[in-house]
């Protein structure tokens, strides 16, 4: 089947990826608006306990998965004895966020 001749073309993958670039930073707005305030207290509590419970072990490294925009990555890089924290997440603007945090918090 063929488009009608008066049919936009496709996206070209730059416009794509803009968009799915955008699509993730409004989530993260919306993360840190309506999400984050829900729990932010509770992350301290969480990182103490987790690092109480299961180390560090090994050394001083640190890796969370799934950091969303960073509240307990920057509960983590506070506790002591955490030399190096990785935070990682599928979505670039909340890993962009979550060491845009811990950076303000660290200057």
């Amino acid at each position: 089947m063929t488009p009608p001749e008066n049919a936009a073309p496709p996206p070209l993958p730059s416009d794509a990826a803009a968009r799915a670039a955008e699509k993730q930073e409004r989530l993260a707005r919306a993360y840190d608006a309506d999400i984050a305030p829900l729990y932010g207290s509770r992350f301290a509590e969480l990182a103490r306990r987790a690092v109480a419970a299961f180390g560090p072990k090994a050394g001083p490294r640190v890796v969370e998965v799934g950091c969303a925009t960073g509240e307990l990555t920057l509960a983590l890089a506070g506790l002591p004895g955490v030399a190096s924290l990785t935070a990682l997440d599928e979505a670039p603007a909340f890993v962009t966020r979550a060491r845009a945090r811990v950076d303000a918090e660290r200057a």
